[in-house]
């Protein structure tokens, strides 16, 4: 099992995707009224930042529980997960090193989804002159 400071680390890294959720929900509210006023270039930064929203709700999610599961049992958490239905049976028992990397791998995503967002904006500028 990882040491306690391990899951407390990746909780950190997770947090930061906070910061890529602020930038995103400024792109999205600005695509939002620019299709309101009629631009449908706006309509694809919508779409990538409501993939981002969705992304940044799974990684806040998952920063909270590493910062809380500590060294904590992994069986106990498991099973809790499961009961809420909020883990699959095929990914109980995984090692704390094999669930960081799915976490951090739903923070890259949640940055791409920025990235993406960022040059559906710059291409829906350049439309627009």
């Amino acid at each position: 099992m990882a040491d306690e400071w391990t899951p407390r680390i990746a909780a950190a890294l997770l947090r930061r995707g906070a910061m890529v959720h602020a930038m995103s929900a400024a792109l999205t509210l600005a695509g939002i009224a620019a299709a309101v006023l009629g631009f449908h270039e706006g309509w694809p930064v919508v779409v990538v930042g409501l993939v981002e929203f969705w992304l940044a709700a799974r990684v806040a999610i998952d920063a909270d529980l590493f910062a809380a599961l500590g060294e904590g049992d992994l069986a106990q958490f498991d099973e809790a997960m499961r009961r809420l239905r909020l883990m699959p049976e095929s990914k109980a028992g995984r090692p704390m090193d094999e669930r960081i990397r799915g976490a951090l791998r739903l923070l890259k995503l949640q940055a791409a989804m920025l990235l993406l967002q960022i040059v559906a904006a710059f291409i829906g500028m350049i439309l627009l002159r």
